[in-house]
């Protein structure tokens, strides 16, 4: 196909996937010419009457109706480029999560683009499977979301809910949130991250037991495999091996409970009853704590980074009743499963 906007800027042509745009909006992008390359081609603000059939032939185009022509390119790194990164990478760069001993002799894997559910980087385009860090549920490159954004922080980059204040935006947002939550889940308090929103969460259950006239209620049980975050009190939550051995943890007061990963164990056939097991050793534990110290019961409905693990029937179910049975405050951690990722 070829598309032509004449008059717009000097002549010049990018080849993409059989199609020709010839033409440039005064220097808004460079023509690369390389048919290999993964690209997507956003045409913006064209006057009406311009539209291009699938055959490629263009109707009413008008060179002066075209106000910008955006290319967005996902190239594969360059091997010298790549090279140039992972030194600046070796340099500076601490990773979260990472062996950096292990990571650097073979090099960092380096993500330069994304869009949709795909990635672009050294080795061109790959499926996103994990979604970011179970966090990217609309997929890359949104326009809408980045057009709020960009909107957002023309308007308001940035002020606290401190001090007595808030923002508009801040406002509109917890009230839609409000309006759509069930039950009596009204009230949002906004973080940047999981860890961080679990922190939050600890301070609550602890001001709510202090409240409540139970200060010694500052215990929290959580499960194996389980994942809450990296903090020093959220890693402590965390029921992973990997997540607290190297750094001394889990801190004391946070206890973990049997998961009902039955594939773990060898239980596939008999999930079910292996989920009421789960449950009746929780039961055994927090009579051996003392359910007068624990101060709530966090769970993930399904355990996301230990390895995806969907509860059997009748589990959560068991365990929401013993939360209320011990006057225990049971708290559904969905960062990984919640805000439509489940249907």
């Amino acid at each position: 196909m070829t598309y032509d906007f004449k008059d717009v800027g000097t002549a010049s042509s990018v080849i993409f996937s059989g199609v020709t745009l010839k033409g440039t909006d005064a220097g808004n992008y460079n023509p690369v010419q390389q048919a290999d390359q993964a690209a997507t081609i956003t045409i913006k603000e064209f006057c009406p009457s311009f539209s291009a059939d699938a055959s490629g032939e263009t109707h009413g185009a008008g060179g002066a109706c075209v106000s910008a022509v955006d290319f967005s390119m996902h190239e594969k790194l360059s091997p010298t480029r790549l090279e140039a990164l992972r030194k600046m990478d070796r340099a500076h760069h601490l990773h979260p999560f990472t062996d950096h001993a292990a990571m650097h002799p073979t090099g960092t894997h380096v993500i330069t683009s994304g869009e949709g559910v795909y990635l672009y980087g050294e080795e061109g385009k790959l499926l996103d499977g994990l979604a970011g860090l179970w966090c990217v549920n609309v997929g890359y490159g949104r326009t809408e979301i980045a057009d709020a954004v960009s909107k957002q922080i023309r308007e308001l980059s940035y002020y606290p809910s401190f001090f007595n204040t808030t923002t508009e935006a801040a406002v509109l947002l917890a009230d839609r949130l409000g309006k759509m939550a069930p039950g009596n889940l009204k009230y949002a308090v906004f973080s940047n991250s999981g860890s961080e929103a679990n922190e939050t969460g600890l301070k609550i259950i602890r001001q709510y037991q202090m409240i409540q006239g139970k200060p010694n209620r500052t215990k929290i049980l959580t499960r194996n495999f389980a994942y809450h975050g990296v903090t020093l009190a959220t890693a402590s939550m965390t029921g992973l091996p990997n997540c607290q051995q190297p750094f001394g943890l889990p801190l004391p007061g946070f206890l973990h409970a049997p998961a009902p990963y039955a594939y773990a164990v060898g239980r596939e056939k008999d999930a079910e009853a292996y989920g009421h097991e789960c449950v009746a050793e929780t039961k055994k534990l927090i009579e051996k704590e003392g359910p007068e110290t624990i101060g709530a019961m966090i769970l993930e409905p399904v355990q996301g980074a230990g390895g995806v693990i969907i509860p059997p029937p009748g589990y959560l179910a068991g365990m929401r009743k013993l939360a209320r049975e011990y006057d225990i405050l049971f708290v559904c951690d969905e960062v990984i499963s919640g805000f439509g990722r489940r249907g």
